[in-house]
């Protein structure tokens, strides 16, 4: 219900939720709030991307696919 069926935002929640972010000062909320990175492969290498990959199933399996096993996920991901 907090994504409203947009995928894009999910993605970043996640990716953000996963530690893949950058801080910055929002001068109007008068505090420190927290921004997506970019992963597009200009500014990612395999190695970054790897690590972001296994702290991104990390959040969806501890938040959003507590009934699932990695097999399971695994072969609806080749399969997507």
């Amino acid at each position: 219900d907090h994504f409203k069926n947009n995928v894009d935002l999910f993605r970043k929640t996640v990716e953000m939720s996963a530690g893949h972010c950058d801080t910055i000062y929002s001068i109007p909320r008068n505090e420190w709030i927290e921004t997506p990175k970019s992963i597009s492969f200009e500014k990612m290498d395999e190695i970054e991307f790897q690590t972001l990959y296994e702290k991104v199933k990390d959040v969806l399996f501890s938040v959003f696919l507590k009934k699932i096993s990695e097999e399971e996920f695994m072969r609806n991901l080749v399969n997507f």
